[in-house]
């Protein structure tokens, strides 16, 4: 179970510096939910931002970039931070999250491991 649409858009209200929040499969490389209130990406940039969550977070068809799969990664450049937080319920899933430099990212983590932990609970 994903987060449901407006819980992606409640934390991109509540940070202003994400500017797209989705929800994949990474192991088929599959967007399933893009936050309606997202900036305007084009598809291609969201499946990228998809392949990367793979690279970094790991999948059964793509071994992770570390030693082994891990369950958040981060990609920063100097103009923007992508987090991805693999979805403990299904772990071939994850939460997509680009942002701008400025993001408070220790209070966003903190708020996004919250709501995933509650749409988690049974």
């Amino acid at each position: 179970m994903s987060l449901q649409a407006d819980h992606l858009s409640a934390l991109t209200s509540r940070h202003p510096e994400c500017r797209t929040a989705a929800y994949a499969d990474i192991d088929t490389g599959i967007v399933l939910l893009v936050s309606p209130d997202s900036a305007a990406r084009t598809r291609e940039q969201i499946d990228t931002l998809c392949a990367e969550a793979a690279v970094y977070l790991g999948s059964t068809h793509t071994p992770p970039l570390g030693v082994s799969m891990c369950t958040e990664a981060l990609a920063a450049s100097k103009d923007e931070m992508n987090v991805f937080i693999r979805d403990p319920k299904n772990p071939g899933e994850a939460y997509l999250f680009q942002c701008g430099t400025a993001l408070d990212l220790a209070a966003f983590l903190d708020d996004a491991r919250a709501e995933i932990a509650s749409e988690a609970r049974p």
